[in-house]
């Protein structure tokens, strides 16, 4: 498997600079032990409907928090909170002032587990400050944390280090602090935790941050639903914590804007636009159908409108669908006859969708004034003898059609010429098309098998598209683990992170297509039906620098 785009992190280079500029640079310092006290929010949850995800519980954590801040508070005396917004369980607030502007780092280590070390983002575009307030991420739960903090001027040289130790509390789901890895070779994955989407059962109300030796580092408790994905403006984390309720959050943990769409659900993914709006899928309750319209969330206003009904632009096609059969394997009669899972936006109106339901990934144009149909990447029986025939992209080579593909991203290279691009996807090779109101066969190779029978094969698939030629090509697959749906593929500077969500595993790859690690995310005692995506993230300038 060639990768033809690399990425670099620049805030991993960024903190690696910086530590060896201290190592290389400073006299030494000592590290003074210090016992601070842990303060606490006095507020009561055993309220009715009570949540964290209100701004007006937000703002009286916050006069609290001030009232601790109004006294002094130095590095050798920091005031330190437990998780005080409610939004990361294990997460420690930090607060305190010097004289001398510094950069702060921080190292984590706890008995039994790998250390864990970052930089941590000030906010300024320097990074360096004189007053420091920051959620340190990665305490092991229910475990004895050893922190030290190390305060550097912008020249790197280390003028201040104290240790403390802290007792981090548990896990509040219940779910276990380490999860199991193999590893098949000895190569270094890149820094940066493992993001949960969608765990269901017993942790759907939940999110888990995951290092690389599958330590839980951290746990985002949401509001009784799972998490779809996340999306970073403005200093803010934008994640929905319901079906009907998205929130931003901000790096200290607080939540800063609700935003609440009774009349309508997310589902399965959304997209952050250029002009500070979430361009989401989603149900409108209102209607007989589900998961056929897309909802816009303006960041600012918190205003929300629905932008497209799918009736209206193909309504043609509608016409020939039903709801599902009263014995559908998906164990409803929904009438899901598109069943969107992933949204990619491009450019500045222009929108790739998988559907699920159809096998085929669609781009749309003009999305925000009048929406029209560029193409089709699918299965050609299912749009032969409709209107839409038109829409479908010439295959060029000898290759299966996907199945139930989940989790399309646009790539762009600069090698390559106007109009052409990359979309690679999970290739989840299931086919099920229940909503038909005749019968139609996937292609030869498509598994039709809803559990693992040890025969069917999922896929890392990479399309190119040429949209000067009207043609798409396979230009790189790579055969994983089996999942009939769900699932997820990121590509994360040079490893490939692979979510087959039925399995409730996930694997990193290289550029090759070695397996350098797997991890099993199912919970030893409770099996979890699956989990809708894993993704990595360095959150760099928003945790860390």
């Amino acid at each position: 498997m060639n990768r033809k785009i690399l990425f670099t992190f620049c805030g991993s280079l960024l903190f690696a600079a910086l530590c060896g500029c201290i190592a290389q640079t400073n006299e030494p310092v000592e590290t003074v032990t210090i016992d601070p006290d842990i303060e606490m929010i006095d507020i009561d949850t055993e309220t009715d409907g009570f949540t964290y995800y209100d701004l007006d519980v937000q703002e009286e954590i916050q006069s609290q928090i001030d009232a601790f801040k109004s006294e002094t508070h130095t590095m050798e005396d920091p005031l330190l909170i437990f998780d005080p917004y409610g939004t990361n369980t294990t997460s420690l607030y930090i607060w305190f002032e010097e004289e001398e502007a510094s950069v702060l780092s921080y190292t984590i280590q706890c008995e039994g587990y790998e250390d864990f070390s970052r930089t941590l983002y000030s906010g300024s575009e320097d990074n360096i400050s004189t007053a420091h307030e920051h959620q340190l991420i990665g305490l092991v739960p229910g475990e004895t944390n050893t922190i030290t903090l190390s305060a550097a001027n912008s020249n790197g040289t280390l003028l201040e280090q104290v240790e403390f130790t802290v007792e981090a509390p548990q896990l509040s789901s219940g779910y276990p602090t380490q999860i199991e890895k193999s590893t098949e070779n000895d190569a270094e994955l890149t820094d940066g935790l493992y993001m949960t989407f969608g765990l269901n059962y017993s942790y759907d109300g939940y999110s888990f941050l995951i290092d690389n030796d599958g330590t839980v580092r951290g746990e985002l408790p949401l509001d009784g639903d799972m998490i779809e994905n996340v999306m970073f403006y403005n200093d803010t984390m934008f994640y929905s914590v319901n079906l009907s309720k998205a929130v931003r959050v901000d790096r200290l943990g607080k939540v800063i804007a609700v935003y609440e769409f009774p009349e309508y659900e997310l589902h399965h993914d959304y997209a952050l636009n250029d002009d500070g709006e979430i361009i989401a899928l989603a149900t409108e309750y209102a209607k007989e159908s589900v998961e056929d319209i897309i909802i816009s969330i303006d960041l600012e206003s918190g205003d929300v409108d629905k932008i497209i009904d799918f009736d209206e632009v193909m309504g043609d096609y509608k016409a020939l669908t039903q709801p599902y059969s009263a014995d559908s394997l998906w164990g409803s009669q929904d009438w899901d006859w598109l069943h969107f899972n992933s949204i990619h936006l491009v450019n500045e109106d222009e929108m790739i969708l998988s559907s699920r339901e159809t096998s085929t990934i669609m781009k749309f144009d003009d999305i925000y004034d009048d929406i029209t149909i560029d193409y089709f990447i699918g299965p050609e029986n299912v749009w032969a003898d409709t209107a839409y025939s038109q829409y479908l992209l010439t295959k060029d080579g000898n290759f299966t059609n996907s199945a139930g593909q989940h989790n399309v991203v646009y790539e762009t290279d600069d090698s390559l010429e106007e109009g052409q691009y990359y979309l690679y996807f999970y290739n989840n090779n299931f086919w099920s098309y229940e909503s038909r109101i005749e019968s139609i066969s996937g292609s030869e190779g498509n598994s039709t098998s809803f559990q693992d029978d040890g025969n069917s094969i999922s896929y890392y698939t990479r399309y190119l598209v040429d949209e000067n030629e009207c043609t798409y090509q396979l230009v790189d697959s790579l055969s994983v683990p089996y999942s009939s749906i769900v699932s997820s593929v990121q590509w994360y500077g040079d490893e490939l992170i692979v979510n087959s969500g039925m399995r409730t595993e996930f694997y990193v790859y290289d550029t090759d297509g070695e397996l350098l690690a797997s991890y099993a995310y199912n919970d030893a005692d409770e099996s979890i039906f699956l989990g809708y995506r894993i993704y990595k993230y360095s959150f760099t300038d928003f945790w860390f620098a």
